[in-house]
């Protein structure tokens, strides 16, 4: 089965506030600077698909400055009118 990721946000995850990536068709490259987040959105994506929710696993995603919970959306796609949405709460 092909899967295409359609969006991913982000919100109190990790070092990351609030964020909201829209991937294209095709490949996707994430480039920049270190400490700008990039493998801190490969790990969110993991996450939404892999971990369980209630998972210890999700306590270095904690903000150090807040006392909210870290949440990822990600949208994909399999066939070509079937979309799914996947949305976690950590914590």
């Amino acid at each position: 089965m092909k899967m295409r990721f359609i969006r991913l946000k982000l919100d109190n995850f990790a070092g990351i506030a609030t964020g909201h990536v829209e991937f294209g068709p095709g490949l996707n490259i994430l480039y920049g600077p270190n400490e700008l987040g990039k493998s801190t959105l490969a790990e969110s994506i993991r996450a939404v698909l892999l971990m369980q929710s209630t998972s210890k696993a999700h306590e270095p995603w904690v903000r150090w400055n807040t006392d909210e919970t870290p949440q990822v959306e990600l949208v994909f796609q399999t066939d070509e009118q079937r979309y799914w949405r996947v949305k976690k709460s950590f914590g």
